[in-house]
């Protein structure tokens, strides 16, 4: 079922939004960058989400998830220079988290937020997509949704860390 019909349940809807919430409030950006990413253990599929955080240009501000071996790939294939000219929607499997100017949401985000009784100011709307190979952009289906509220919480937790200066470090090789 995709997340873009109406009978999506809203309870995980407001899950996801409460985990963006506190990732915002961490404004993870000061002190992570997209050359930092980090994996965090879905327990139910076993897979690791690779997450990086976006914001540092200032552009645009939230977290791009990469989950399992198929995300992986996909974003080592964004950084290989032999992709530089290939559309990433062909080979693309991530989930973003994004905050956005109210203007900047499909009437879908608008409705979804409405939907969960939340508003926000300025350009910290949320703003949930998932890419697909293949696929046009979409909003995520439940399994994602799940999937980036865990990458949301470890993320906020990894920022906690890194201000603390008690951040595990990568180890050898």
């Amino acid at each position: 079922m995709s997340l873009s019909e109406t009978n999506a349940p809203y309870a995980v809807w407001r899950e996801l939004v409460k985990a963006a919430d506190a990732f915002l409030a961490k404004s993870p950006w000061e002190i992570l960058n997209e050359e930092t990413i980090f994996g965090v253990l879905d327990p139910e599929s076993g897979q690791t989400l690779y997450c990086t955080i976006l914001g540092l240009l200032g552009e645009v501000y939230g977290m791009a998830v990469y989950p399992g071996p198929e995300g992986w790939r996909s974003y080592l294939r964004m950084k290989d220079p032999e992709y530089q000219n290939v559309e990433p929607h062909f080979y693309l499997c991530s989930l973003l988290i994004s905050f956005e100017n109210k203007k900047e949401l499909s009437k879908q985000d608008h409705r979804l937020l409405k939907n969960i009784r939340r508003s926000y100011r300025g350009g910290n709307w949320p703003q949930f997509r998932s890419y697909r190979s293949g696929y046009k952009e979409d909003l995520p289906e439940q399994e994602e949704r799940f999937r980036m509220t865990l990458a949301l919480q470890g993320a906020t937790v990894m920022t906690e860390w890194e201000r603390s200066g008690m951040a595990p470090q990568a180890g050898p090789g």
